[in-house]
């Protein structure tokens, strides 16, 4: 919702994650006619704003657990707080605890995953893991590394950016940096946009050697949710909130309802009724829609009952829709038939081997038959479609 109502904005002076907003001015006397702009394209989509979550002309603030500020994205002090005053873990969770605080603020140092190492070695231990002085190496030059983390700095459009890779057969670290011209600075000097540094595990130590091509586990989400994403290319985030919007308020062919009502018990507010002033919108009441909307709650369950039953129906459809030119075949002991030939054969000889006789019949669609000529009997059962009656 936040990613159409700011369209016009985000990159430009506003910047959005689901419902976290920041207008980012450039120069302090911009500031008023962007928070205008934003505020004007708010009130376009009826949204209002938790007046206790607002702040304004902030030079430095939190965001997402980052400090933003003139300077750059910093890491939060209190993460790197908590590593530095931690004691040394004598329990397996409180390793695991430490494993993850590291991971926060791999972003912020470089080969940080490469200095962590000894405490994912401890962690496969298990419980009976022993604190070894390694690790206690490790944990020291930890909390240095971290104390006096770089400043990281948001990239300018069109700047170039330069891209570091260190690997070793156990950690994969990048480090994302642009190059910028600095007052007092005879030469460019390199300042980091973003680190990263992973722990490979055993199975991505020792890859496949072949690749396989990722399929969708199912024919609705390859066409509604990746056919699209696909065709946005490099733009697929700002993409997916409109698709899965989509996908959400599109009536199912099984189920004849929206996924958003058999959630919420009521249709979803579409955007182009709030652009549009559709009388869902020009008409409404609070208190009628309160009323209303406590009604179709208490009938929703009566409507998931009956969804269930559409979906059984159109399941049976299905099956008879696959099923019309079906034609069923049973054997039965005594009867003369051909077994399918699973060896390559000639282009002009017949598919078929036989005549066999059925001497067993199996449950599943599953015979038994021995060669009418030889007497000799199959190894292993025959399927159904692998046989046809033998007509003498």
């Amino acid at each position: 919702m936040m990613q159409k109502c700011l369209a016009t904005q985000i990159g430009k002076n506003v910047q959005v994650y689901i419902d976290d907003v920041v207008i980012t001015s450039k120069k302090g006397s911009t500031l008023i006619e962007d928070l205008k702009e934003t505020f004007d394209n708010l009130d376009k989509f009826c949204l209002k704003l938790n007046p206790t979550k607002c702040s304004f002309g902030v030079p430095a603030g939190e965001l997402l657990g980052f400090l933003v500020s003139a300077r750059g994205i910093e890491a939060n002090p209190e993460k790197i707080q908590a590593i530095v005053t931690m004691r040394k873990p004598t329990k397996l969770k409180e390793i695991q605890q430490l494993t993850g605080r590291v991971a926060a603020l791999s972003r912020f140092v470089a080969r940080l995953g490469e200095k962590a190492l000894p405490f994912y070695a401890l962690i496969k231990q298990g419980e009976k893991f022993q604190w070894n002085e390694e690790a206690d190496r490790a944990f020291e030059n930890l909390k240095r590394a971290i104390s006096t983390p770089p400043i990281l700095v948001a990239p300018k459009e069109k700047e170039p950016l330069l891209l570091y890779i260190a690997a070793t057969p156990q950690v994969v670290s990048t480090a994302l940096v642009v190059e910028r011209e600095e007052e007092g600075k005879l030469h460019g000097v390199q300042r980091p946009v973003y680190f990263i540094s992973e722990v490979l595990s055993p199975s991505k130590q020792r890859p496949m050697d072949k690749s396989r091509k990722p399929m969708a586990s199912s024919a609705m989400v390859s066409r509604t949710l990746l056919g699209p994403l696909e065709k946005a290319r490099h733009t697929w985030p700002e993409e997916l909130p409109s698709v899965l919007w989509s996908i959400r308020t599109t009536p199912n062919t099984a189920t004849q309802e929206t996924p958003f009502f058999l959630v919420h018990g009521a249709e979803a507010v579409l955007p182009i009724e709030i652009e549009h002033d559709s009388p869902r919108v020009t008409e409404y009441n609070e208190e009628i829609s309160r009323k209303a909307l406590e009604d179709d709650v208490d009938a929703l369950d009566e409507a998931r009952d009956e969804v269930l039953s559409r979906v059984a129906k159109y399941q049976q459809d299905l099956k008879n829709y696959h099923s019309r030119r079906l034609r069923p075949r049973s054997f039965q002991v005594g009867d003369l038939v051909l077994r399918l030939n699973q060896k390559s054969h000639e282009k002009l000889e017949s598919p078929w081997l036989g005549p066999y006789i059925v001497t067993e019949v199996i449950e599943g669609g599953a015979y038994r038959i021995k060669d009418k000529k030889t007497g000799n009997v199959e190894p292993n059962p025959w399927n159904v479609a692998q046989l046809r009656r033998f007509y003498a």
